[in-house]
């Protein structure tokens, strides 16, 4: 009987400590405070605005495989985005502070380039690029990506980004 309480005993404790210990995990990797504060403000892409065209970090809903695209290899490195998707379901971009969530349709990425053109009904967020190197399952490119609103205002800026898993 002395054995069995032990026994218990030690996996009681087994459970308690590796549960304290999950959730030091957890809170290591807790995201930045941008993140928290972008992930709060996503609008709907009817909110294009003027598009003035921001960085971002990547929202807490892109997980798994994704594109990701900075204005340059610096900023990609800091995880300063200016555009992200998951892959087929959802983009986001950064315009006039408001993180903009754009619905996708599946097909809208060739791996080989980047001929990426998403409409809404205020915009279009129009991507196009070269591939520069493959490394794993990760394909980085190189291009430009143009968004323009529902006036006809257009901007433009350069990507440098990957997508992969």
């Amino acid at each position: 009987m002395k054995k069995f309480n032990l026994v218990i005993i030690l996996l009681s404790l087994l459970v308690v400590f590796s549960c304290k210990k999950d959730k030091e995990i957890l809170t290591d990797e807790v995201p930045s405070t941008e993140m928290v504060e972008d992930s709060m403000i996503v609008q709907d892409s009817s909110e294009m605005g003027s598009n003035t065209i921001q960085t971002f970090a990547s929202p807490p809903e892109i997980q798994g495989c994704s594109s990701k695209f900075a204005a340059n290899e610096s900023d990609f490195k800091q995880g300063k985005f200016v555009y992200v998707d998951d892959y087929g379901n959802t983009a986001f971009v950064k315009i006039n502070n408001k993180i903009v969530k754009i619905s996708m349709e599946e097909g809208d990425f060739d791996p080989s380039d980047i001929s990426k053109t998403l409409k809404s009904e205020t915009g279009v967020v129009t991507m196009k690029g070269q591939q520069i190197k493959q490394v794993g399952e990760s394909t980085y490119f190189k291009g430009e990506m143009t968004i323009e609103n529902k006036n006809g205002t257009k901007n433009t800026t350069p990507i440098y980004g990957k997508c992969g898993c």
